[in-house]
């Protein structure tokens, strides 16, 4: 038996595997077949065992607090919540932030339990934007999610980049 193998997805690593979707009922038959004492076959026996396949139903949602009149320079939380509204756990997740140019990252947090950035985290500090990266290797909630998980951190807005701008900061979530 192998434990959590992805039999859904082709892709690097998932050639061998099946392509089996969501909600698909597998029957495994048995069958027994035998000789008698004189030689001859005896009538076999059958038997089935038949399961159903789930996968994980995985989404993100990030909101901000505060959401609207932000002042230049003042702290914005961001807090991500990574549900899963699947019948079964999902294994070894790993969520990216893409923060847009502007914000400028508080990364001492994030960098201490062991989140990655790109391009870099000096490009995160100085506000020219770039990824957040947790993954199940560092953060204990994203190595199983039966029900949510949740992530936050801490941006202020960069005050040479003025008044009066909206910022699109998305996240996405793979498992």
């Amino acid at each position: 038996w192998i434990q959590d193998v992805d039999a859904s997805h082709a892709g690097p690593g998932n050639a061998d595997r099946p392509q089996i979707t969501n909600n698909t009922l597998l029957r495994n038959t048995a069958t027994f077949t035998s000789k008698n004492a004189a030689g001859d076959p005896a009538t076999p026996l059958n038997d089935t065992a038949d399961v159903q396949y789930r996968e994980p139903n995985l989404a993100v949602t990030k909101t901000a607090s505060p959401d609207s009149a932000v002042q230049a320079g003042q702290d914005v939380t961001y807090t991500l919540n990574v549900t899963n509204s699947g019948r079964v756990a999902s294994y070894d997740n790993t969520v990216v932030d893409t923060v847009p140019a502007g914000l400028l990252v508080n990364t001492a947090p994030l960098a201490q339990a062991g989140a990655t950035f790109a391009p870099s985290e000096t490009a995160l500090q100085t506000g020219l934007g770039g990824t957040i990266t947790w993954s199940h290797a560092q953060f204990a909630a994203l190595r199983v999610i039966p029900v949510t998980a949740t992530l936050s951190y801490t941006a202020r807005i960069n005050p040479s980049t003025g008044a009066g701008q909206t910022y699109v900061n998305t996240a996405r979530v793979t498992g």
